[in-house]
């Protein structure tokens, strides 16, 4: 007896003899890949649903809340429209509104006429203020030139001073020198003189003349000296003076460049004080201009706006007046008549009737005059005729338009028209051409007009029912008769 392992077993061997094992563990792959492919999609498609349904509430809520914006705006749009049609239709509020305009226009014109005062007070102001500030400079220019005038001429004369004092003092030095150098000159010569004296009379012993040689270099080293000194003293001097001329030279452009820059200060100054008023008085021109331009248009707009008004109220008082009479005419309308108004409003109306009728004969007799005039012509003149066959041939017309008198069912005259001559008698006399009936008239067709009892369509109205207006002469013949005579035409 097998037991289940055994079996198992068994059947995996046998399996496996038919298909690898490997191609067993490739299709459980496969499979478990299947299977999570497919969870993975039932979840993608559960996200895609919940996503599709979170943006269609999205899409709703802001449809809706899209709607309910646009209404409510629509609602306040209406609503203002509503309460404008209202202050519009209101005599009391355009009233008010119209005195509250006029309030508010007196207003701005009272501040218009206010700011205008303040600005010419403030102008004023201005002018004054600039013109102390101009004063002010031009006295403190004038003092500052003053000052510097006299501070010049201090120190020129202090200048003047030294230059003396120096001079005077190098005058004493040299005369001092000079009497020095004299006295020493004198010395020397007595020195000299002695030396020479003593020469003549003895021999100058070796130390006497080492000490005069010494003595002698000592006043040659100082006269040396006393020369170089002097020498120096005098370029110091010379230095000293062209140090003092540099320095007043320098002085005097100094002060002229000063001057100069406060002259052009002074200039751009006043320049810029008139750009500045310049520019005031422009602003000022074209706020008055705006003004008197706002003002103009808002006079315009009253003036248009009062003229509108008016016109409305015209029209109105014309629509007024004909709804009045309109509605008097509807009530009239509606009003029990008696039998007297009646009779005597269709009296009036056949009255009215009849001398349309009277008036529609006499037009109809004159057209018909008319036009049997115009025919005789045409049958007499055969120039006319040819004239006439010639621009039809050149036109290509082969038939004539339509006329609505060319149905004649009765001829007021015999001679109506001339029967025009066949081409069997095209070689006869005009004697010879003979009619049936002397009394006949020829239709445009060719055969003899009969009476109006010979027609079997012809009655009283047939006059009526061609030529001009035959509508209208019909529609006015037929409610002259009575009603059983209507009934049976129609």
């Amino acid at each position: 007896m097998l037991t289940s392992h055994e079996i198992f077993v068994g059947q995996f061997m046998t399996n496996s003899e038919r298909r690898s094992v490997y191609k067993q563990i490739k299709d459980l792959v496969k499979k478990a890949q299947t299977v999570a492919q497919k969870e993975l999609e039932q979840r993608r498609q559960r996200l895609q649903a919940k996503l599709e349904l979170e943006d269609k509430l999205y899409q709703e809520e802001f449809a809706e809340n899209v709607k309910s914006q646009r209404d409510r705006r629509d609602k306040e749009f209406l609503q203002e429209m509503n309460i404008k049609r209202e202050l519009e239709d209101c005599y009391e509020i355009r009233e008010a509104l119209t005195h509250r305009d006029k309030l508010q226009v007196k207003e701005a014109q009272l501040e218009q006429i206010t700011e205008k005062q303040r600005a010419v007070i403030r102008q004023r102001q201005t002018d004054e203020y600039w013109r102390k500030v101009c004063d002010t400079h031009a006295r403190h220019y004038e003092k500052q030139l003053e000052k510097e005038q006299r501070l010049l001429k201090n120190i020129q004369a202090h200048k003047g001073r030294g230059f003396d004092e120096q001079i005077a003092l190098h005058q004493r030095e040299r005369e001092l020198e000079l009497e020095r150098k004299r006295q020493e000159a004198e010395e020397l010569a007595k020195h000299l003189h002695e030396l020479r004296l003593e020469k003549c009379r003895l021999r100058v012993p070796p130390k006497m003349q080492i000490y005069r040689k010494e003595l002698l270099d000592v006043i040659a080293e100082k006269k040396a000296k006393r020369e170089g000194e002097e020498c120096d003293r005098i370029q110091e001097h010379r230095k000293l003076m062209r140090e003092i001329a540099s320095e007043q030279q320098d002085h005097s452009a100094a002060l002229v460049r000063r001057k100069r820059a406060v002259y052009k200060a002074n200039i751009e100054y006043i320049d810029y004080a008139c750009r500045l008023h310049k520019l005031e008085e422009d602003a000022q021109a074209a706020r008055y201009a705006r003004i008197d331009d706002l003002r103009h248009v808002d006079i315009c707009t009253k003036s248009n706006l009062a003229l509108e008004l008016k016109q409305k109220a015209e029209l109105a008082k014309l629509y007024y007046a004909e709804l009045r009479r309109q509605m008097c005419e509807e009530y009239e309308r509606r009003l029990p008549k008696s039998k007297a108004e009646l009779l005597a409003e269709q009296r009036k109306v056949r009255e009215e009737l009849d001398h349309q009728l009277a008036e529609n004969a006499r037009l109809q007799a004159e057209e018909e005059e008319k036009y049997s005039k115009q025919l005789e012509l045409m049958a007499d003149d055969r120039d006319f005729c040819k004239r006439v066959a010639e621009q039809y041939i050149a036109d290509q017309k082969d038939h004539l338009p339509t006329h609505p008198n060319w149905l004649i069912y009765q001829c007021p005259n015999k001679n109506f028209a001339v029967k025009c001559v066949s081409s069997e008698v095209q070689g006869l006399s005009k004697s010879e051409v003979k009619l049936e009936r002397e009394d006949a008239c020829i239709e445009p067709g060719g055969g003899f007009a009969r009476s109006p009892n010979e027609f079997s369509n012809y009655s009283y109205l047939s006059p009526l029912k061609h030529g001009p207006n035959a509508d209208q002469k019909l529609r006015n013949a037929t409610l002259c008769m009575p009603r059983e005579s209507v009934v049976v035409l129609r």
